[in-house]
């Protein structure tokens, strides 16, 4: 396994990795898991309908990437709709708390491999004591932003059905503040991870 530094990202990938992904047609990606933790102020029932919702919203934002990226020509796999990936899931029990292996998920949805993502995220304090706090220390003005109360911890995993194994991992660390939308971070992340993708066209190569 080869590992890659790059400030706060860091890639593992296998040698074989480039040439396994060039077999593969369609791929999906699964919804994310979404963590919080830090700030423990709100029900749990709350806190479960919030990152359920992120979640979502996650995988709505990934998918539009990747679909971008594909009819700009860029990377040169498919990317299952989010809706055949989540109605296959919800008829497998998937969402229900069904255990399946990565293998079988591959199976259930005809793919030759899927894009797991999870999204950690600690806060030091609220929102508002954000932006208050941001307010005091920067002075108040339209631009002003609040102090970094929210540290991302955001890894991507490519499991390959052929060799049933993880051929890539990506992790990335990132900090915002109570103005850091979901969108901002999916596209700093998926910026930040495509040229190390093994699904792009290298540079300088001819795409089909």
């Amino acid at each position: 396994m080869v590992l890659l530094l790059s400030g706060c990202a860091q890639t593992s990938s296998y040698p074989e990795t480039r040439s396994l992904a060039a077999n593969h047609r369609l791929i999906a990606i699964i919804p994310p898991k979404v963590e919080h933790r830090g700030i423990k102020r709100t029900k749990a029932t709350a806190g479960h309908e919030n990152q359920e919702r992120a979640s979502l919203q996650f995988h709505q934002l990934m998918y539009s990437w990747m679909l971008k990226e594909k009819t700009e020509n860029r990377v040169f796999v498919d990317v299952q709709r989010v809706n055949d990936t989540n109605q296959r899931l919800e008829a497998a029990g998937y969402f229900d708390g069904e255990a399946l292996t990565p293998a079988q998920i591959c199976d259930i949805l005809g793919v030759d491999a899927i894009l797991v993502a999870n999204f950690t995220s600690n806060k030091t304090m609220t929102d508002t004591e954000s932006l208050v706090t941001g307010m005091v220390l920067r002075g108040i003005g339209p631009f002003n932003r609040g102090t970094q109360n929210n540290k991302m911890a955001l890894t991507l995993e490519l499991f390959d059905k052929g060799t049933q194994d993880t051929i890539w991992t990506y992790t990335h660390k990132l900090s915002g503040d109570a103005r850091t939308t979901p969108a901002m971070l999916v596209n700093k992340l998926m910026k930040s991870a495509k040229n190390k993708m093994p699904y792009y066209y290298p540079k300088g190569s001819p795409k089909k």
